[in-house]
């Protein structure tokens, strides 16, 4: 990481991306790095969090709705993406003033096709990892396709995230059988396909009835769009890795019946290509600028051990509130999950924190930068061990939490190969 220098500032519950100070003349370089979609399969492969014998009792966290960030959720689950996008369709017929029979029964017609939809993803809940399962997952990925499409067009990001679906796939599942990655894309083909084919009749309902009702535009399409997308690079990702450990076309269609191999939809496109470099170049540029050699990454299962007390607990708690408040920013760079919450409620109490008292402090960014430094050996190696309790916990490093992970680092001079130990077992 020689040239980079990270801001040192929590402020606002955002950090500023890394800075090339000494390299202005490699821009590709840079953005190559910068752009990376390293949390390429944002599913967790290991759902269940295992404990030692002397398990501890789970904390609910509740936070207050004033904290200075304003995305720290209190691990509540935010409002579904259905519900959002009837409420958006609701206000705009208010907006319009619309009174008459026609667009009354029009919105009841949509409220029917949404119900309806909700139904299907609530579906065959008895099922281990069941549809709601996947759908979480399809709405998370369609946020960061969204905020990271700029200005492409959205059909090449889908195909750019199906290529990196796909490749994901083959890093993850290189050292295990054949049976093994067989039986793990079979599964997720099964569950894209039925939501991918759902989200499409979905669509059609509602095109369907914006012209029956002469309804000039569709409420819904933004939304809706990402979702869509989201879903097909998830579905066709996983089908382009099930082809090329050997699985049939045949095969494929018993699990997604309405599959036709469509070349273009399946292989994707490769992202690397942007920068007009090959994947072997790529790779060694994020060995020089991270430090990090791809070719050794292993993808082993993990499990996330906790225990009762920590040696942070020793601390001033001004000290284990900055702890904390780190804890929660890495937490929420891309998201709390359920997960991660039960990790930090568990991380509380091996701090010796009450959550309500944290409220009242109102932590800062730049106040925990302050107090996180001049700690022993001992103190970073566990403040290590919790940074990759709350990463590990939804089964993924995404590279929201690797920016202030690295920050961290930089703040805390703490051990750099959490880096790579991290990127070798949640990649």
């Amino acid at each position: 990481m020689d040239g980079f220098t990270f801001n040192s500032s929590f402020k606002d519950g955002n950090l500023k991306q890394p800075v090339d100070s000494n390299k202005e003349d490699e821009l590709n370089e840079n953005a190559l790095v910068e752009n990376l979609e390293i949390d390429l399969d944002d599913e967790n492969d290991n759902p269940e969090i295992t404990a030692d014998d002397n398990k501890i009792e789970s904390n609910e966290i509740k936070f207050q709705t004033d904290i200075d960030s304003n995305w720290l959720r209190g691990g509540e689950k935010p409002k579904s993406e259905l519900n959002n996008l009837k409420g958006s369709e609701n206000e705009s017929t208010e907006s319009d003033g619309a009174t008459s029979d026609q667009e009354v029964s029009f919105e009841d017609k949509i409220e029917e096709a949404f119900s309806q939809f909700e139904d299907d993803m609530n579906s065959d809940n008895d099922k281990e990892f069941p549809v709601p399962y996947w759908f979480d997952i399809v709405k998370t990925r369609a946020e960061m396709m969204k905020d990271g499409a700029r200005d492409m067009d959205p059909i090449e990001v889908q195909h750019e995230w199906t290529w990196s679906h796909a490749d994901e796939y083959k890093n993850k599942y290189q050292s295990v059988s054949k049976k093994e990655a067989t039986d793990e894309i079979s599964t997720r083909i099964e569950r894209y396909g039925f939501i991918y084919e759902q989200l499409c009749n979905l669509e059609k309902a509602v095109e369907d009835l914006c012209k029956l009702y002469a309804v000039q535009s569709n409420p819904f399409e933004t939304e809706h769009k990402w979702t869509l997308l989201s879903a097909a690079s998830s579905l066709y990702g996983s089908i382009n890795f099930a082809l090329s450990i050997g699985m049939s076309d045949s095969e494929i269609k018993g699990l997604y019946a309405s599959y036709e191999y469509d070349r273009e939809l399946v292989e994707g496109i490769d992202p690397f290509k942007k920068f007009g470099m090959t994947q072997e170049e790529t790779d060694q540029i994020i060995k020089e600028k991270l430090g990090i050699d791809m070719n050794d990454i292993s993808l082993p299962q993990t499990q996330i051990k906790k225990r009762l007390v920590s040696i942070l607990a020793e601390l001033p708690l001004e000290k284990r509130y900055a702890i904390f408040y780190i804890l929660l920013v890495i937490a929420n760079s891309d998201g709390m999950t359920d997960e991660e919450n039960k990790v930090l409620s568990d991380a509380s109490l091996e701090l010796d924190i009450e959550i309500d008292q944290f409220n009242k402090f109102k932590m800062d960014g730049d106040m925990a930068c302050d107090n996180i430094k001049e700690f022993n050996q001992a103190q970073k190696e566990e403040f290590s061990r919790l940074i990759q309790n709350v990463v590990g916990a939804d089964g993924q490093f995404s590279s929201e939490e690797m920016m202030f992970v690295m920050n961290v680092i930089a703040e805390s001079d703490l051990d750099p190969t959490l880096i790579s130990d991290l990127i070798g077992k949640y990649w």
